[in-house]
């Protein structure tokens, strides 16, 4: 499902932890969920919901939430690139609707 150059990057807007750089590959990218979303974000909710046009995810810690997951695809239906942003004003400006 994930193409062979796909590309993870994350915003933390300098004010929480996030990528320092964009992670390139798959077994890059692999190892980002591997080693460090999934120990991070093993305790916190996922909820699918709809972020820029497309399905992604709501991670929330308890009601507060903490990030968005969005997936962007290639011709071939393949994940090309995956962005977790984490800017908390830009979540801050999350539509409701978004957010249920």
């Amino acid at each position: 499902m994930l193409s062979d150059d796909i590309a993870f990057s994350a915003d933390g807007g300098g004010k929480v932890a996030a990528a320092a750089r964009v992670v390139r590959g798959k077994a890059n990218v692999m190892g980002v969920f591997d080693l460090v979303l999934r120990r991070f974000w093993s305790r916190l909710r996922l909820e699918p919901a709809d972020i820029n046009g497309g399905r992604g995810f709501i991670v929330r810690d308890g009601e507060q939430v903490e990030a968005t997951v969005s997936f962007a695809y290639d011709e071939a239906g393949q994940v090309s690139g995956i962005y977790v942003m984490r800017n908390p004003d830009k979540l801050a400006r999350l539509d409701a609707a978004t957010i249920r």
